[in-house]
């Protein structure tokens, strides 16, 4: 995307902005959901994705601001460790199983931050809808099964007339309404 004149003038677009990812997003469950499942649909092999996401960084024309408003630099040296082919495939080349609820460990905190500021840059119209659920999502919860021979709880029909305070021995002229 090539910048305009003052922008280029900067260095930077100051308009095409993203935030840093929070502690309260990577606390999340749903967030980590979402941001694995995103990497996951992006198809990329887990030897390419450290190319992936340091290109994308590179080429970003826009900056990244934390939650104070100030601009800051990804430390992109949280993905210099040994067997980190190994992390993205486990992290963002695996769905993640919908029984399960993701968390973020302490040791990768850190890189799952940069990781996902860096999806979030590169797509930021469906990063806004992560970790976003509907209020009214019952999809994934079922009742409980009953035990062997339990028989399903039926209210009595007495249960009602008491409610609406009426009275079982009265005759149907006699009921007002």
């Amino acid at each position: 995307m090539p910048l305009c004149t003052q922008c280029f003038t900067e260095g930077f677009c100051r308009y095409l902005t993203v935030s840093l990812v929070t502690d309260d997003e990577l606390d999340d469950g749903e967030f980590i959901r979402d941001v694995r499942a995103h990497a996951y649909a992006m198809r990329i092999t887990r030897d390419h994705w450290l190319s992936f996401l340091t290109d994308a960084y590179r080429d970003y024309p826009g900056q990244v601001f934390d939650a104070e408003g100030e601009p800051v630099f990804l430390d992109m040296s949280v993905f210099e460790v040994e067997g980190i082919a190994y992390w993205f495939r486990d992290f963002a080349n695996t769905p993640c199983p919908p029984n399960v609820v993701p968390y973020v460990r302490v040791e990768a905190r850190e890189r799952v931050r940069v990781f996902a500021t860096i999806l979030k840059l590169l797509d930021p119209v469906p990063a806004r809808m992560w970790g976003v659920r509907a209020a009214n999502d019952s999809r994934h919860r079922r009742p409980a099964p009953r035990p062997a021979g339990e028989r399903p709880r039926v209210p009595c029909p007495n249960y009602l007339l008491r409610l609406y305070g009426i009275d079982d021995d009265l005759d149907d002229e006699e009921v007002s309404a």
